[in-house]
């Protein structure tokens, strides 16, 4: 169930905020229509005058945008998913159109990783955080810490050299 637009941009902007961005953000669709934030123009000539768009995912598809990037960098965040999703042919992740390509998967493009790296010169890099959200704290006293997650949602499982991948 989505949390609707709203609530979306609400959450843009307070992730935004802390780092003194939110005046200097657009939230765009892949249509390049629906713009939060900056306008459409200001994002074509920021974009026009940029060194280098660093692509979290491929999430920003908008073609008229990424078109103006003279440099386009893809930070790979789910790798195997990305890298096999790929490899089958789904455009899904949107890798066309990058000069250099990176990944939090330390292993992609190496010699004896399964991940198919499909010709992509995968680089490895570590996730990206910002380490004052993550402060030092005393260890709590409880026993176990669990969780419940669904890794692939909608997308369904992959297969690699015969075993299933995901939910």
């Amino acid at each position: 169930v989505s949390a609707g637009p709203g609530l979306n941009l609400a959450f843009f902007k307070d992730v935004l905020a802390p780092f003194g961005l939110a005046e200097r953000s657009a939230l765009v669709g892949d249509d390049g229509e629906r713009v939060n934030g900056m306008t459409l123009r200001e994002v074509l000539d920021l974009a026009e005058r940029a060194d280098l768009l660093v692509n979290l995912g491929g999430h920003l598809a908008c073609k008229p945008i990424l078109d103006r990037f003279r440099c386009k960098a893809y930070i790979d965040l789910d790798p195997g998913f990305t890298q096999i999703c790929h490899a089958e042919g789904n455009s899904g992740s949107r890798l066309a159109g990058h000069d250099c390509y990176y990944t939090v998967g330390a292993n992609v493009g190496t010699p004896g990783c399964p991940i198919p790296a499909a010709g992509i010169p995968w680089r490895s890099i570590l996730p990206p955080i910002v380490l004052q959200e993550w402060p030092v704290v005393p260890r709590a006293a409880v026993g176990s810490f669990t969780t419940v997650a669904s890794w692939r949602g909608p997308f369904g499982p992959l297969q690699l050299g015969g075993k299933t991948l995901g939910l």
